[in-house]
C-alpha cells in the first residue's frame, strides 16, 4: 500500500510540474518546425502485441490504452494501462497489468515519421496461482520506452512501440503495434 501511495505522488508530482513547465512557457520554448509535426493537444491511443515475461520464460498478448498531451512537437505526457496477459510456467499461472504515467521526449525524422523514449512510473499488479494456493502482489516501479509514430492522417498515427517494465522480481518487454489519435 506505501509503494501504491508513492508512486501515485510520484505521478502527480510529474504530471503537475509538466503542467507548470508549459504554463511557465519553458516547454513552450522548445520549438521545432516541421510541416506534419505533432502540434499541441490531446490524444488517445491503443496498442496490441506481444508480453515477454522474462523469469517465467513465456509471453502472451498484451495491450496497452493510453491518453496523453503534446505540450510541443518535443515534449509530451501520457497516461495509461496495461495489460501483460496470462501466463503458465512449471504449474504457476500469473497475470499482471500496470497503470503509467510518462514523460515523452520526440523527435521527428521526416514530415510523417517521429520517434520518441519514454520514462515514467508504473504502479502493477500481479495475481497468480499454483498448485498450493493464490495471492497477489503489487507496487511501483519506474519503467521506459521507445518507438515510433508513423502519420497515416492529418490526426492518425500508427504507432510501433517497445516498453519495459520491472515487476518487483519479473521483469516484462512489451512489444506492440497500434493506433494514436490526436484531437
Amino acid at each position: 500500500m506505501k509503494r501504491l501511495k508513492l508512486s501515485f505522488i510520484l505521478c502527480s508530482g510529474l504530471l503537475i510540474s509538466s503542467q507548470g513547465f508549459a504554463d511557465a512557457g519553458i516547454a513552450n520554448d522548445i520549438n521545432v518546425s516541421h510541416s506534419g509535426a505533432s502540434e499541441q493537444g490531446f490524444y488517445i491511443g491503443a496498442t496490441l502485441g506481444s508480453a515477454n515475461y522474462d523469469v517465467m520464460d513465456e509471453s502472451d498478448i498484451g495491450f496497452d490504452l493510453f491518453a496523453g498531451f503534446n505540450f510541443n512537437e518535443v515534449l509530451s505526457a501520457e497516461l495509461g494501462w496495461v495489460s501483460f496477459g496470462e501466463v503458465e510456467n512449471s504449474g504457476i499461472t500469473a497475470e499482471a497489468s500496470a497503470f503509467h504515467l510518462a514523460v515523452l521526449g520526440n523527435v521527428s525524422l521526416q514530415n510523417d515519421l517521429s520517434f520518441y523514449g519514454k520514462l515514467g512510473m508504473t504502479s502493477w499488479d500481479v495475481d497468480f496461482k499454483s498448485n498450493v494456493g493464490s495471492g497477489s502482489d503489487s507496487g511501483a516501479d519506474v519503467f521506459f520506452g521507445l518507438g515510433m509514430d508513423y502519420q497515416i492522417g492529418a490526426r492518425s498515427s500508427v504507432r510501433f512501440g517497445a516498453d519495459w517494465y520491472s515487476l518487483d522480481v519479473e521483469d516484462i518487454a512489451l512489444y506492440s503495434i497500434g493506433i494514436k489519435q490526436t484531437f
